[in-house]
């Protein structure tokens, strides 16, 4: 079926479309607009360059890059030249380009650039003018430390992808571009806190954004000028500040102005040094709000949760100084998944009936003073179907009642005054799906239930200790099941 739809394409196409593959680039022809060339290892330079007018071209795709025989740099300088027609070109993967040449500045119909994965370095200033340039994709160039100074004389541009770089600060004057869409990252210099104020310029972002370096910003009031809170159409959010944890005041400040639209669905805080949130966080400004990430935040002392009626997905990491005793999961109704690690301040969850009916799935790690999970959970998390405790070493015990009856998996690592008994875990009345068991770093004899209680649906049994003798004596176990 694959081999007749690329059949009918190459038909209906005819000879405006041309994937060229080794040695048949004489059979491209004058009509030729759209080209995917295809490397295999006995290609040349020759190869290439022997297409008909290559100056009439609309597309270059190159999805394989150039065979690695033929220097690509040397390719690219010749190549572009010739190309002074064509709308979108695509250098994914070109894995020895660390730089462009200054002539792709004569490329003045271009429309689309993709330079992803490849390893430049820097990008030329001469393609600034490249004034009808609307998508540049410069995702996973890990090399890229510096975009080019007028990136504002780029004015027809919607789309910037700069993604997994390692760009230090954002080129001035970026408000300029008035028309982008989407933008995946804002990069804050040392010396530029300010420039966050560029972001207040462009009204019309959507999709995802990360904000990062927001220790650099130092006025609340730049913060407040990027309007973060206008970019209705934003669905997700990350504020990520690196290190200088001595000015929590300022943090506290610039995080007040940075209020997400309304109608975000993801926020992440990463680093934050304020000991409080603003009050925005958990109250109703955010009613749509899906998934919140709070992770190393080592200050953090107060979080308003107050309700969060949309919320699926709670993720709190690396907040040592946390004050929540009693984790309230009763605010959160429609909560799927809960992470917390590292937060020795937590004791408990909420006592009585946590109503978290929908919760999938719960991991705990390193809360070195968690004494007990939620009570009663084989009846109030009747969703539950993966269970995680790492490093708790103060968890005495499961809650009477059992397993969760929808539950698959459970793992116990580090919990060394943990005993999982029978009665206590549920065994007895087996959960019907579950099937994978995970325990490590503890008295592995005392925490394992009887072999005769054992669930027979179970399919995957991980042992971690170091005592071989602890395994010997379990191969006995009555699991039919088990690979």
């Amino acid at each position: 079926m694959h081999d007749l739809i690329n059949d009918l394409a190459r038909f209906a196409s005819g000879d405006f479309c041309f994937r060229l593959e080794g040695d048949d680039s004489g059979k491209t022809t004058e009509r030729t607009r759209h080209l995917s060339y295809r490397a295999t290892k006995d290609d040349s330079y020759q190869t290439f360059m022997a297409i008909k007018n290559p100056r009439l071209l609309r597309t270059l795709l190159c999805p394989s890059g150039w065979p690695s025989q033929v220097k690509q740099v040397e390719m690219i300088c010749d190549l572009l030249p010739a190309l002074n027609c064509l709308r979108v070109l695509s250098l994914h993967p070109f894995h020895d380009i660390s730089v462009l040449p200054n002539s792709i500045c004569k490329l003045k119909h271009l429309r689309y650039l993709d330079l992803s994965h490849t390893v430049i370095i820097r990008l030329p200033e001469s393609m600034c003018s490249l004034y009808n340039l609307e998508i540049l994709n410069l995702h996973f160039c890990v090399k890229l430390v510096e975009l080019p100074a007028n990136m504002g004389s780029l004015i027809n541009l919607r789309h910037l992808d700069i993604q997994h770089t390692k760009l230090p600060e954002m080129p001035l004057q970026m408000g300029k571009l008035t028309k982008l869409r989407k933008l995946t990252d804002f990069f804050i210099g040392k010396q530029s806190g300010s420039s966050i104020k560029e972001l207040g310029k462009v009204h019309h972002l959507s999709g995802a954004l990360s904000v990062w370096n927001l220790q650099n910003v130092t006025d609340a009031r730049d913060a407040f000028e990027a309007n973060l809170k206008g970019k209705e159409h934003l669905e997700k959010l990350e504020l990520i500040w690196d290190c200088d944890m001595d000015n929590s005041l300022v943090h506290e400040r610039v995080l007040e102005q940075l209020q997400p639209p309304v109608n975000v669905k993801i926020l992440s805080i990463n680093g934050y040094g304020g000991t409080r949130f603003p009050d925005w966080v958990g109250n109703s400004s955010l009613p749509l709000l899906e998934e919140l990430y709070i992770r190393s935040c080592p200050d953090l002392k107060k979080a308003l949760f107050t309700h969060f009626p949309s919320l699926t997905r709670l993720d709190i990491g690396a907040c040592e100084q946390f004050e929540i005793e009693f984790f309230p999961l009763d605010l959160f109704p429609k909560l799927e998944s809960l992470t917390i690690g590292s937060c020795p301040s937590l004791v408990s969850f909420s006592e009585g009936a946590p109503v978290a009916p929908n919760l999938k799935e719960l991991k705990l790690r390193s809360c070195s003073n968690l004494k007990s999970l939620p009570e009663n959970m084989r009846s109030f998390l009747p969703s539950l179907e993966k269970l995680s405790i790492f490093h708790c070493p103060r968890l005495e015990s499961f809650p009477a009642g059992g397993l969760p009856s929808k539950l698959e998996g459970l793992a116990i690592w580090g919990c060394d005054k943990t005993r999982c008994r029978p009665h206590t875990m549920g065994f007895a009345i087996t959960p019907m799906f579950f099937s994978r068991f995970s325990i490590a770093e503890s008295d592995v004899l005392e925490c394992f239930p009887e072999e005769t209680l054992l669930p027979s649906s179970l399919t995957h049994l991980e042992i971690r200790t170091q005592e071989k003798s602890e395994i010997s004596q379990l191969q006995g176990t009555q699991t039919p099941h088990l690979s």
